[in-house]
């Protein structure tokens, strides 16, 4: 299994990004939530064999050990008057 691994500050009971996603791969992770909450835009989640689309403002939480996958719908693949990675 593919485990990611994941680093909080010393002594934080969490840690928070806030990034951009074009496609990030199938992962799990070991004793740790992820919350998922999409600012804007459409993503595709896989989660094990079962493609969510979430929207603006839709929020999922991954169990531990939960396999899976983040991919920007395809409409977004372009961002007018942004530059993105």
């Amino acid at each position: 299994m593919l485990y990611d691994r994941v680093f909080f500050p010393e002594h934080a009971a969490m840690a928070a990004a806030l990034v951009r996603i074009a496609d990030y791969p199938f992962h799990m992770h070991k004793d740790v939530l992820e919350i998922i909450f999409l600012l804007e835009g459409r993503l595709e989640l896989t989660v094990v064999n079962n493609v969510l689309e979430m929207e603006s403002g839709d929020i999922y939480i991954s169990s531990s050990n939960e396999l899976h996958r983040l991919h920007l719908h395809p409409e977004y693949h372009r961002y007018p008057d942004r530059t993105h990675s």
